[in-house]
């Protein structure tokens, strides 16, 4: 197996320029097995781990990507109006062809996936995989004492939809305002919000926390971090 040079195996991992990969070697930003490599013509090793600034670099192929996304970022690849989140994906984690896991509304906020591998977007968002996606949410207006057994039943929306069974956890209700977290197995469109309108309420902020076996975890706003292999093969991805 080839071992090719480390400016190459950025070049090529991150799209920029022969370089440009060698500056971030020299200023001691790429780290091979957990070891700073600063010399750009050193190899590398067949099935050792590449970082810059902490994010794993990979040759062309599969990347799944975790963003924490920020409030006013719209869930697309190119708006001539809005920051996108590609926008958001840091330069040393934008490949080609990368596209939102579903999406999340221009004033929510948390985990979003981005992936460029086009069979696992199809896996994780068809209907049939139910995949669940936690939030947590805030809202206003009183919710009816049955709001937890009519979400497990499964709500009727106002224009008729049937949902899927989901699970509505309340924190806490007073003064015409609550807070919770619900569980859905479906995407549909603004679909938490019209559950809870549904129900009698307004959604206030909706942070999504969980995506099937992924954790939002302690990554900060804006942030965004490659999944690892064993994060990826939880997905069903392999």
């Amino acid at each position: 197996m080839s071992k090719p040079r480390l400016d190459r195996y950025l070049a090529h991992g991150m799209g920029i320029s022969r370089s440009d990969a060698q500056r971030l070697a020299r200023r001691g930003r790429v780290t091979i097995a957990g070891e700073v490599a600063r010399d750009p013509s050193m190899h590398v090793e067949p099935g050792l781990e590449v970082r810059v600034d902490d994010a794993v670099v990979r040759l062309p192929g599969q990347v799944v990507l975790m963003m924490h996304k920020p409030a006013g970022v719209v869930t697309a690849t190119r708006d001539a109006v809005h920051e996108t989140v590609l926008d958001v994906v840091p330069a040393a984690l934008r490949v080609k062809d990368l596209s939102p896991v579903g999406r999340l509304d221009k004033d929510a906020t948390g985990l979003l996936l981005l992936t460029n591998d086009g069979q696992l977007l199809h896996r994780l968002t068809h209907p049939r995989r139910h995949v669940p996606r936690t939030y947590a949410l805030t809202w206003q207006g009183a919710l009816p004492a049955d709001a937890v057994a009519r979400v497990a039943a499964g709500v009727e929306l106002e224009d008729g939809t049937r949902c899927r069974a989901a699970e509505l956890v309340v924190h806490g209700e007073g003064h015409g305002e609550g807070r919770g977290e619900m569980t859905v197995h479906e995407g549909m469109y603004h679909q938490v919000k019209r559950m809870i309108v549904a129900l009698g309420g307004v959604v206030t902020s909706l942070h999504r926390i969980r995506y099937g076996p992924l954790v939002l975890g302690e990554l900060a706003v804006g942030q965004t971090r490659a999944l690892t292999e064993e994060e990826v093969t939880s997905l069903g991805a392999g």
